[in-house]
Parts: structure tokens; C-alpha cells; sequence
């Protein structure tokens, strides 16, 4: 029976992946995706550590290490950008999936319900997981770890080779994700603090021990990477001003809603994508009253309430908080912050209904309802066509005119790197008044230093203004060039000389 268990999650792994797979192609890469695609690239060189390199303190080092997986066996190739997601996407939803089931039989209406909201991903929710890194990754190396803990609080056995094996995975989490101190790490520390005050087992203060010895450990990790010769850019949310907290009330509210593919404000009163996306505000409002009632049962009757359910609640308020009161929300694409809430909340309404202090009649027919909603839509998604490969003009054009090296406007430039091949070379840069320098994370410093017989004679501008980075800024800072033109939107900016002089 568990080789049968064994094969059936294998498949249903794979399965994920191809369809997962597929969709990411109908998602358009951008620079992020393709910087990740770099850094691989100079690790399967030798670089490990990524000496040189400018990095952000969220780099998701477990996303490289993937990616690097790939560029060994297949290459640096562009379709890394659309398989590693994939793979993390699958495999989260597998987890979390295992996470539902777990209260009860393998297959039960709760392991269901987790699926519906979580695997059948649209809308927003199916662009951030076809892209990378969007904390998709930490999340499964968190619930990789809770699996863990939630085993050992089942079978009763305390080994230590199961806390080992969840405080390694919540130390790579950490290592490359600040977010993991947030939904991971406080979380276990103040629900095993708070249920030992109240008479818990003593066996439980080791998950709060793990939080501690796993954070240790990441910050010793980021040290020794820091002493090799990597450079972490020091970054740290903010809180906003008390004006600025109702614009990110209205962008959690909108980002929920877009993640749940519940985003039902303006759409008419009567159609049938007002209908199903009311039927996903449901599924939503479920994850909430669920997460409430964890939460009052924390504070109210710890010790009569599941450990892990606490974790999971406690975890999705803090994120919630968080992003309600800091610097972190700018616009819609900022909701990735809060991917936690999607994850840990599935797998608690799972959690829920798998377990026997509900009657499952009405819902069984709410999942069916959601379930039949969700793949309606889900699968309408492959009639989208395949996003065209960013920059694939202009890469056509530069090429022709033998122009290999240069630079270009962030969300440009390493996309257009990665899908030409390195055929087309374009670094990010940005320019403050009349000063060029190179883009301030998330590049190489040896980018942006002259190299014998490939003169950097192009800057390319787009339209976003990244890094103030538009064409009188690019004549003020390189002056007039040679020659100019509109490539799809693009503005390329020719001169006959090397220009990575005049960089500061």
C-alpha cells in the first residue's frame, strides 16, 4: 500500500508539472526571471558564492540552485524560466496537499478543497506562480519542514532526525528569504511559548528551538557568503505613515481578492464572471472564518487546538499585519508578499474539513461547486496563446547590426541577455542626473568593466523609466549618439565608441 501511495503522489507530482508547465508559457518573463537564469550561469562556472555580484537580501538562493540544476543537464537556456517554477509550483501544492490530508485518510474532502483553491491557480496567482523568485520556493521548503512537525506530533516519535531535516530546510529557507523569520520562524516561537505557559508537552518547545537554531545558522550562512565576496544590499521594510495605511488596506484587499480570483468589484451585478468570481469570494471568506477561529482558539484554549493549525494561523495574521503596515506594498505585483496567506490558508480550510468537528454534506457540495467553477476556468487558460519571447526584435535587430554588448533599462536588459542566447550581451543601468552607474542589485560588478574586443555601444530604453533611465537622461549621461531607432516600442541609442568608460 505505500508503494502504491508512493506512485500515486509521484504521478500526481508530475501531472502538476506538466499543466503548471504549459501554463507558465502563456506568462510573459521578465528581468527578474532572467537575472536568476545569470547567476546560475556564473555558479555551473565555478562561482558559487557569487563573488562580485550585488544581490537584494531576498534572493532565494534555493531558486538558483535550482535553476543551476537545469543549466547543468540542459544548459543556459531561456526555458529554465518557464520549468523551475513549474517545478516549485507542483511541488508546493503537493505539500500542502499532504499538509490537508494529514488529519485524516490520504485522499479525504479536506486534501480536496486545498487543491481547488490552491492548484488550479488563476489569474494573478497563475502569473506569480509561473514567474521567479516569488517566495513560491521558501513556501515549499517551509512546508516541507511543518510536514515534518506535524509527522512527529502524530506518530509521537522524537527523533531527531525529523527536527534535523525541518531545521535545514527552514535555514536554506531563511538564508535566501527574509520572509521565513516572518511566517516561519515567529510563528513557531510564539505559539510553542505561548502553549508551554499553558502546560503543553515540553517536546513541543523544540520546534520553537528549531525557529531559533535555523535562524542562527542563516545568518552564519549569509556571513560566510558576505566574507567570500558577496555583496547583500542592507534592506529593511519601513513602517508607512499613518496616511499611507489606507492605500495598503486597499492593496491587501485587492491582492486577496486577485489571488483568490475573487476580484468582483466592477464587474456588472449579473454575469457569469460575477457569479463565479462570488463563488471564489466564498472560498476566501472559508480560508477566514477558518483562520479566526485557529487564531481565538490560540489565544482563548491553546492546548485544545492542533499545534500546526496555531502555526499556520498565526503565521497568515503576522503576514497580514505586516504588509498592512510597512513599506512593502507598491502596486498589485507586491500581493506575491503575501502568497503565505494563499498556502498556509488551503491547507488550514483542508485541515478543517478533514477532520470530524464538521458536517461534511453541505460541504461536499460547496467544494464540488468551487472545484467545477475553478477547473471551468482553470483549464480555459490554455487558450491563451504563448507569451512571445521578451525582446526577441530587438535582440533580431541588434544582432543584425553586429551590436553584442551595452546596456539597457533594468526590465530590459537581462531578459533580452537570456533569450538571444548571450549573443546579445545588455547590462542594467541606471542614471542620476548626468551620472551612468550600473543598476544597484542584482548585477555583476564585472559587467560594467571594459573588456578587449567588445566595445558597449548601445543603450537600449524602454518605456518605464527604471533607474530614470529615458533618452535625454542617456544623451546627458553618454552624450549624442550616432544613430537612433525604434525597435518595437524600444528606444536604441547608437554611438561608435565604447561607452563603459563613462560609467561612475
Amino acid at each position: 500500500m505505500r508503494v502504491w501511495s508512493k506512485l500515486g503522489w509521484t504521478v500526481l507530482i508530475v501531472a502538476l508539472f506538466g499543466a503548471y508547465w504549459l501554463l507558465s508559457l502563456t506568462v510573459a518573463k521578465q528581468s527578474d526571471d532572467a537575472t536568476a537564469v545569470l547567476q546560475a550561469q556564473a555558479m555551473l562556472g565555478g562561482n558559487w558564492g557569487l563573488r562580485g555580484w550585488i544581490l537584494p537580501p531576498d534572493t532565494n538562493f534555493n531558486d538558483l540552485l535550482a535553476y543551476a540544476a537545469f543549466g547543468a543537464f540542459f544548459g543556459p537556456v531561456p526555458g529554465a524560466m518557464a520549468v523551475v517554477p513549474a517545478v516549485f509550483y507542483a511541488l508546493v501544492v503537493a505539500v500542502a496537499v499532504r499538509l490537508a490530508s494529514v488529519p485524516a485518510r490520504a485522499w479525504s474532502l479536506g486534501a480536496l478543497a486545498t487543491f481547488v483553491v490552491l492548484g488550479l491557480p488563476q489569474g494573478l496567482l497563475r502569473i506569480l506562480s509561473a514567474q521567479a523568485p516569488m517566495h513560491v520556493s521558501t513556501l515549499l521548503l517551509i512546508c516541507t519542514a511543518f510536514l515534518w512537525l506535524d509527522r512527529e506530533r502524530r506518530t509521537g516519535r522524537r527523533g531527531w532526525l525529523g527536527w534535523g531535516l525541518a531545521t535545514g530546510a527552514l535555514t536554506l529557507a531563511a538564508v535566501g528569504d527574509p520572509l521565513t523569520d516572518w511566517v516561519a520562524f515567529l510563528p513557531l516561537i510564539l505559539v510553542a511559548v505561548w502553549r508551554s505557559r499553558h502546560g503543553s508537552a515540553l517536546w513541543e518547545l523544540r520546534w520553537g528551538a528549531s525557529a531559533l537554531v535555523a535562524f542562527a545558522s542563516a545568518e552564519l550562512v549569509r556571513w560566510i557568503l558576505v566574507r567570500a565576496g558577496l555583496t547583500v544590499i542592507a534592506f529593511s521594510p519601513r513602517f508607512v505613515t499613518l496616511g499611507a495605511i489606507g492605500k495598503n488596506f486597499a492593496l491587501l484587499v485587492d491582492g486577496l481578492l486577485q489571488l483568490f480570483n475573487a476580484a468582483f468589484f466592477g464587474l456588472p451585478v449579473l454575469s457569469v464572471v460575477t457569479i463565479a468570481s462570488l463563488v471564489h469570494l466564498g472560498a476566501l471568506l472559508a480560508v477566514v472564518a477558518v483562520g479566526a477561529r485557529s487564531v481565538r482558539e490560540f489565544v482563548k484554549r491553546p492546548l485544545a487546538g492542533d499545534y500546526l493549525e496555531q502555526v499556520l494561523a498565526i503565521a497568515c495574521v503576522i503576514d497580514l499585519a505586516s504588509y498592512l503596515v510597512s513599506d512593502l506594498p507598491v502596486d498589485i505585483l507586491t500581493s506575491r508578499y503575501l502568497l503565505p496567506v494563499v498556502v498556509f490558508g488551503s491547507v488550514l480550510l483542508g485541515r478543517f474539513l478533514a477532520s470530524s468537528r464538521v458536517r461534511k454534506r453541505w460541504w461536499v457540495l460547496a467544494v464540488a461547486v468551487l472545484g467545477g467553477v475553478s477547473m471551468i476556468e482553470f483549464m480555459g487558460q490554455y487558450r491563451l496563446p504563448q507569451s512571445a519571447a521578451e525582446g526577441a526584435q530587438l535582440g533580431s535587430y541588434l544582432e543584425a547590426h553586429h551590436l553584442h554588448d551595452g546596456f539597457g533599462s533594468y526590465w530590459v536588459a537581462s531578459v533580452l541577455t537570456v533569450n538571444t542566447g548571450g549573443a546579445v550581451r545588455c547590462r542594467p543601468i541606471r542614471v542620476l542626473g548626468s551620472r551612468a552607474t550600473g543598476f544597484p542589485y542584482l548585477v555583476d560588478r564585472n559587467w560594467f568593466r571594459s573588456v578587449a574586443g567588445r566595445p558597449a555601444r548601445f543603450v537600449v530604453v524602454d518605456d518605464t523609466d527604471a533607474g530614470g533611465l529615458t533618452v535625454p537622461a542617456a544623451i546627458a549621461a553618454f552624450g549624442t549618439p550616432a544613430a537612433s531607432a525604434d525597435v518595437g516600442g524600444d528606444d536604441v541609442l547608437i554611438w561608435n565608441h565604447d561607452l563603459t568608460g563613462a560609467l561612475h
